[in-house]
């Protein structure tokens, strides 16, 4: 990470797939410390929204308590004007 003002060196793509990891990480937790099934399948569609997420971030139709807070390229967004 550089300095706090100017963010991280890291791009879109590596970001989301860290959060995705991270997710990933706290269902487990879930899983093991026995939390409410309906907490686990919230985490599981926010997951599953990443994941979308890290594949083409232009998605319509997201619920608004689900919508990301910053805007994001996904791959998809990441190889349009690429050439050869």
């Amino acid at each position: 990470m550089s300095d706090l003002k100017s963010g991280t060196n890291e791009d879109d793509p590596t970001m989301k797939l860290t959060e995705i990891l991270f997710l990933n990480d706290v269902i487990k937790k879930h899983r093991i410390s026995g939390a409410k099934m309906q907490m686990i399948m919230e985490d599981w569609d926010f997951l599953q929204l990443q994941c979308a997420l890290y594949i083409n971030s232009e998605l319509s139709g997201i619920p608004l308590n689900m919508a990301p807070k910053k805007w994001t390229r996904g791959f998809v967004q990441c190889l349009k004007g690429k050439q050869g």
